[in-house]
């Protein structure tokens, strides 16, 4: 077990930039975090312009659990 924690723990110590994506607000239809921007979802305007800064899909995660997420590429 041991073995294990240690090697998540190395995984989860290269990830640079975390995308908080959790919470809800029920007067919109759509959760806030894919609230379109100039057509584009929040999220992946953040993400975009992340890696247009250079940083790698690898450096970032997103602090959810929702699946939908995975579109993105990106750790969750």
């Amino acid at each position: 077990m041991e073995q294990s924690y240690i090697q998540a723990s190395h995984r989860r110590a290269r990830v640079k930039y975390i995308i908080m994506c959790g919470g809800t607000y029920d007067k919109w239809q759509t959760p806030k975090h894919l609230v379109k921007i100039h057509g584009e979802p929040l999220v992946a305007r953040t993400i975009r312009l992340l890696k247009e800064s250079g940083i790698e899909n690898k450096d970032i995660a997103i602090s959810s659990n929702n699946p939908v997420f995975q579109q993105f590429g990106v750790t969750r």
